[in-house]
Protein backbone atom coordinates (compact mmCIF):
# COMPACT_ATOMS: atom_id res chain seq x y z
CA UNK A 1 0.00 0.00 0.00
CA UNK A 2 2.81 2.19 0.98
CA UNK A 3 4.81 0.89 -2.22
CA UNK A 4 4.87 3.13 -5.05
CA UNK A 5 7.37 1.34 -7.48
CA UNK A 6 6.59 3.88 -10.68
CA UNK A 7 8.46 7.11 -8.59
CA UNK A 8 11.36 5.49 -8.34
CA UNK A 9 10.94 3.93 -12.33
CA UNK A 10 10.79 7.72 -12.97
CA UNK A 11 13.37 8.77 -11.00
CA UNK A 12 15.77 6.42 -12.56
CA UNK A 13 14.53 7.55 -16.00
CA UNK A 14 14.81 11.22 -15.83
CA UNK A 15 18.03 11.32 -13.71
CA UNK A 16 20.19 14.56 -15.49
CA UNK A 17 23.29 13.14 -17.17
CA UNK A 18 25.74 15.56 -17.97
CA UNK A 19 26.37 17.32 -21.31
CA UNK A 20 28.97 19.08 -21.79
CA UNK A 21 27.65 20.76 -25.31
CA UNK A 22 24.64 21.77 -23.78
CA UNK A 23 23.96 25.62 -24.43
CA UNK A 24 22.96 27.40 -21.81
CA UNK A 25 19.74 28.69 -22.57
CA UNK A 26 19.47 32.40 -24.02
CA UNK A 27 17.22 34.39 -22.05
CA UNK A 28 15.78 37.81 -22.81
CA UNK A 29 17.49 41.39 -21.18
CA UNK A 30 15.17 42.10 -18.34
CA UNK A 31 13.54 45.98 -18.00
CA UNK A 32 15.45 48.36 -16.56
CA UNK A 33 14.62 48.55 -13.17
CA UNK A 34 15.53 51.17 -10.57
CA UNK A 35 17.66 49.99 -7.54
CA UNK A 36 16.42 48.43 -4.46
CA UNK A 37 16.15 50.78 -1.71
CA UNK A 38 16.96 48.91 1.85
CA UNK A 39 13.06 49.39 2.75
CA UNK A 40 12.44 47.21 0.26
CA UNK A 41 14.98 44.30 1.08
CA UNK A 42 13.42 44.46 4.63
CA UNK A 43 9.78 43.68 3.10
CA UNK A 44 11.15 41.01 1.01
CA UNK A 45 12.31 39.30 3.66
CA UNK A 46 8.57 40.11 5.61
CA UNK A 47 7.23 38.70 2.40
CA UNK A 48 9.51 35.69 2.29
CA UNK A 49 8.71 34.58 5.56
CA UNK A 50 4.86 35.55 6.12
CA UNK A 51 4.03 34.00 2.99
CA UNK A 52 1.37 31.10 3.01
CA UNK A 53 -1.01 29.40 1.25
CA UNK A 54 -4.92 30.95 1.01
CA UNK A 55 -7.84 28.07 2.27
CA UNK A 56 -10.30 30.25 0.25
CA UNK A 57 -11.02 33.25 -1.19
CA UNK A 58 -13.23 36.19 -1.59
CA UNK A 59 -15.01 36.11 -4.72
CA UNK A 60 -16.50 39.51 -5.26
CA UNK A 61 -12.82 40.78 -4.90
CA UNK A 62 -11.64 42.55 -8.27
CA UNK A 63 -7.91 42.66 -8.59
CA UNK A 64 -6.60 45.99 -9.90
CA UNK A 65 -5.07 45.78 -13.60
CA UNK A 66 -1.94 47.27 -12.81
CA UNK A 67 -1.55 44.61 -9.94
CA UNK A 68 -2.16 41.93 -12.22
CA UNK A 69 0.52 43.13 -14.84
CA UNK A 70 2.92 43.40 -12.37
CA UNK A 71 2.18 39.99 -11.46
CA UNK A 72 1.93 38.32 -15.15
CA UNK A 73 5.15 40.50 -16.08
CA UNK A 74 7.43 38.86 -12.73
CA UNK A 75 6.44 35.72 -14.64
CA UNK A 76 8.22 36.16 -17.94
CA UNK A 77 11.62 34.51 -18.16
CA UNK A 78 14.62 37.16 -18.30
CA UNK A 79 18.19 37.47 -17.88
CA UNK A 80 17.63 37.61 -13.58
CA UNK A 81 17.14 35.59 -10.91
CA UNK A 82 15.21 33.67 -9.94
CA UNK A 83 14.58 32.90 -14.33
CA UNK A 84 18.07 32.11 -14.43
CA UNK A 85 18.61 29.37 -11.81
CA UNK A 86 17.48 27.13 -14.51
CA UNK A 87 18.83 24.64 -16.53
CA UNK A 88 16.90 24.38 -19.53
CA UNK A 89 15.36 27.09 -21.89
CA UNK A 90 11.85 27.73 -20.65
CA UNK A 91 9.47 24.53 -21.27
CA UNK A 92 5.81 25.98 -20.04
CA UNK A 93 3.31 29.07 -21.39
CA UNK A 94 0.81 29.69 -19.19
CA UNK A 95 -3.04 29.25 -19.66
CA UNK A 96 -4.93 31.88 -17.55
CA UNK A 97 -9.01 31.22 -16.41
CA UNK A 98 -9.41 34.97 -16.48
CA UNK A 99 -12.16 35.62 -13.59
CA UNK A 100 -12.46 39.55 -12.47
CA UNK A 101 -9.37 41.72 -13.27
CA UNK A 102 -10.00 45.04 -13.59
CA UNK A 103 -10.51 46.34 -17.69
CA UNK A 104 -9.84 42.38 -18.70
CA UNK A 105 -12.76 40.49 -20.15
CA UNK A 106 -13.44 37.34 -18.13
CA UNK A 107 -12.50 34.34 -20.14
CA UNK A 108 -9.57 31.72 -20.99
CA UNK A 109 -6.29 33.49 -21.96
CA UNK A 110 -2.29 32.51 -22.98
CA UNK A 111 0.86 34.11 -21.93
CA UNK A 112 3.35 33.14 -24.23
CA UNK A 113 6.49 32.55 -21.98
CA UNK A 114 8.23 30.62 -24.46
CA UNK A 115 8.15 32.30 -28.03
CA UNK A 116 10.20 29.30 -29.79
CA UNK A 117 7.04 27.12 -28.81
CA UNK A 118 4.33 29.69 -30.60
CA UNK A 119 3.74 27.60 -33.53
CA UNK A 120 3.35 24.25 -32.37
CA UNK A 121 0.51 25.98 -29.89
CA UNK A 122 -0.84 27.74 -32.82
CA UNK A 123 -1.54 24.07 -34.82
CA UNK A 124 -2.01 22.47 -31.26
CA UNK A 125 -4.39 24.85 -29.59
CA UNK A 126 -8.49 24.76 -30.98
CA UNK A 127 -8.67 26.71 -34.19
CA UNK A 128 -11.44 28.50 -32.69
CA UNK A 129 -9.50 30.41 -30.39
CA UNK A 130 -9.22 33.87 -30.89
CA UNK A 131 -5.22 34.32 -30.20
CA UNK A 132 -5.92 38.24 -30.17
CA UNK A 133 -3.30 40.58 -28.60
CA UNK A 134 -4.95 41.74 -25.24
CA UNK A 135 -4.21 46.15 -26.03
CA UNK A 136 -4.82 46.99 -22.38
CA UNK A 137 -1.96 45.43 -21.24
CA UNK A 138 2.08 46.17 -22.44
CA UNK A 139 2.56 45.41 -25.66
CA UNK A 140 6.23 43.97 -24.07
CA UNK A 141 3.70 41.05 -22.27
CA UNK A 142 2.85 38.73 -24.81
CA UNK A 143 -0.85 37.91 -23.37
CA UNK A 144 -3.56 36.66 -25.94
CA UNK A 145 -7.21 36.34 -25.55
CA UNK A 146 -8.50 32.74 -26.53
CA UNK A 147 -12.06 33.28 -25.44
CA UNK A 148 -14.31 35.29 -23.15
CA UNK A 149 -16.63 33.52 -21.68
CA UNK A 150 -19.63 34.69 -19.49
CA UNK A 151 -18.47 34.78 -15.43
CA UNK A 152 -21.19 32.13 -14.99
CA UNK A 153 -19.48 29.84 -17.49
CA UNK A 154 -16.27 30.34 -16.77
CA UNK A 155 -16.57 30.09 -12.67
CA UNK A 156 -18.31 26.35 -13.62
CA UNK A 157 -15.73 25.49 -15.75
CA UNK A 158 -13.04 26.57 -13.45
CA UNK A 159 -14.11 24.74 -10.50
CA UNK A 160 -15.02 21.31 -12.43
CA UNK A 161 -11.63 21.33 -14.14
CA UNK A 162 -9.91 21.89 -10.81
CA UNK A 163 -11.71 18.63 -9.34
CA UNK A 164 -14.78 20.82 -7.99
CA UNK A 165 -12.52 22.95 -5.83
CA UNK A 166 -14.22 26.59 -5.34
CA UNK A 167 -10.86 27.98 -4.84
CA UNK A 168 -10.68 27.68 -8.38
CA UNK A 169 -13.25 29.82 -9.47
CA UNK A 170 -13.46 32.42 -6.57
CA UNK A 171 -9.59 33.47 -6.93
CA UNK A 172 -9.16 36.45 -9.47
CA UNK A 173 -7.64 33.94 -12.06
CA UNK A 174 -6.47 30.76 -12.12
CA UNK A 175 -3.36 29.03 -14.15
CA UNK A 176 -2.57 26.23 -15.97
CA UNK A 177 0.71 25.28 -17.14
CA UNK A 178 1.25 24.34 -19.94
CA UNK A 179 4.51 22.13 -20.89
CA UNK A 180 6.78 21.27 -23.84
CA UNK A 181 5.99 17.39 -23.12
CA UNK A 182 6.85 15.00 -25.67
CA UNK A 183 9.62 16.37 -27.81
CA UNK A 184 10.90 17.23 -24.96
CA UNK A 185 11.52 14.49 -23.28
CA UNK A 186 11.72 12.03 -26.15
CA UNK A 187 15.14 14.38 -26.42
CA UNK A 188 16.61 14.21 -22.98
CA UNK A 189 14.48 12.92 -20.15
CA UNK A 190 15.52 14.70 -17.22
CA UNK A 191 13.57 17.97 -19.22
CA UNK A 192 10.89 16.28 -17.60
CA UNK A 193 12.27 17.21 -14.17
CA UNK A 194 13.28 20.47 -15.73
CA UNK A 195 9.58 20.85 -16.48
CA UNK A 196 8.46 20.12 -12.93
CA UNK A 197 11.00 22.31 -11.75
CA UNK A 198 10.57 25.42 -13.64
CA UNK A 199 6.63 25.11 -12.88
CA UNK A 200 7.59 25.63 -9.08
CA UNK A 201 9.59 28.28 -9.50
CA UNK A 202 6.14 29.67 -11.34
CA UNK A 203 3.95 28.60 -8.29
CA UNK A 204 6.61 30.36 -5.53
CA UNK A 205 7.14 33.67 -7.88
CA UNK A 206 3.31 34.02 -8.07
CA UNK A 207 3.26 32.94 -4.11
CA UNK A 208 4.86 36.18 -3.24
CA UNK A 209 3.87 38.05 -6.30
CA UNK A 210 0.59 37.71 -4.59
CA UNK A 211 1.84 38.65 -1.00
CA UNK A 212 3.41 41.94 -2.32
CA UNK A 213 0.14 43.19 -2.82
CA UNK A 214 -2.04 42.08 -0.20
CA UNK A 215 -3.20 39.38 -2.10
CA UNK A 216 -2.51 35.06 -1.84
CA UNK A 217 -1.93 32.04 -3.99
CA UNK A 218 -2.28 28.57 -3.70
CA UNK A 219 -0.74 25.73 -5.48
CA UNK A 220 -3.80 23.11 -7.17
CA UNK A 221 -2.15 19.91 -7.06
CA UNK A 222 -5.39 17.91 -8.02
CA UNK A 223 -6.72 19.17 -11.61
CA UNK A 224 -8.26 16.74 -14.00
CA UNK A 225 -5.69 16.66 -17.48
CA UNK A 226 -7.41 15.11 -19.56
CA UNK A 227 -10.77 17.64 -19.47
CA UNK A 228 -8.06 20.52 -19.56
CA UNK A 229 -6.45 19.37 -22.84
CA UNK A 230 -9.97 18.92 -24.06
CA UNK A 231 -11.00 22.22 -23.50
CA UNK A 232 -7.49 23.52 -25.35
CA UNK A 233 -8.25 21.42 -27.94
CA UNK A 234 -4.81 19.53 -27.27
CA UNK A 235 -5.11 15.87 -29.04
CA UNK A 236 -1.81 14.61 -28.28
CA UNK A 237 1.30 15.14 -25.77
CA UNK A 238 2.81 17.62 -27.78
CA UNK A 239 1.99 19.57 -24.49
CA UNK A 240 1.10 18.67 -20.92
CA UNK A 241 -0.41 20.46 -18.51
CA UNK A 242 1.21 19.89 -15.07
CA UNK A 243 0.31 22.09 -12.62
CA UNK A 244 -2.20 24.75 -11.66
CA UNK A 245 -1.99 28.11 -9.38
CA UNK A 246 -4.79 30.31 -8.35
CA UNK A 247 -4.73 33.96 -7.16
CA UNK A 248 -7.11 36.05 -5.38
CA UNK A 249 -8.48 37.85 -1.80
CA UNK A 250 -7.85 35.28 1.02
CA UNK A 251 -10.87 34.75 3.39
CA UNK A 252 -8.94 33.99 7.16
CA UNK A 253 -10.45 31.05 8.81
CA UNK A 254 -11.33 32.50 11.92
CA UNK A 255 -10.72 29.22 13.49
CA UNK A 256 -7.23 28.78 12.86
CA UNK A 257 -5.07 30.71 15.82
CA UNK A 258 -1.45 31.92 15.94
CA UNK A 259 0.84 31.02 18.85
CA UNK A 260 4.28 32.25 19.49
CA UNK A 261 7.28 31.04 20.30
CA UNK A 262 9.61 32.71 22.58
CA UNK A 263 13.32 32.01 22.41
CA UNK A 264 15.56 30.88 25.57
CA UNK A 265 17.25 33.88 26.94
CA UNK A 266 21.15 33.26 27.65
CA UNK A 267 22.03 34.62 31.25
Amino acid sequence: MYRWPAVQEAAEATRYQPRPDLPFPHLATPPTKHAESKNSLNSAANIILGRRSAQRFDARHTMPKQVFIQMIEALLPVARFPWNTLASHPLINLILFIHRVEGITPGLYLLLRAPRLAAQLSQSLNSQFLCQPVLEIPEHIPLQLLTPAPSTALYRTARSLHCHQDIAANACFAVGMLAEYNAAISHDASSYRDMHREAGLIGQVLYLQAESHGLRGTGIGCFFDEPVHQLLGLADDTFQTIYHFTVGLPLEDSRISTTFTFEPTTI
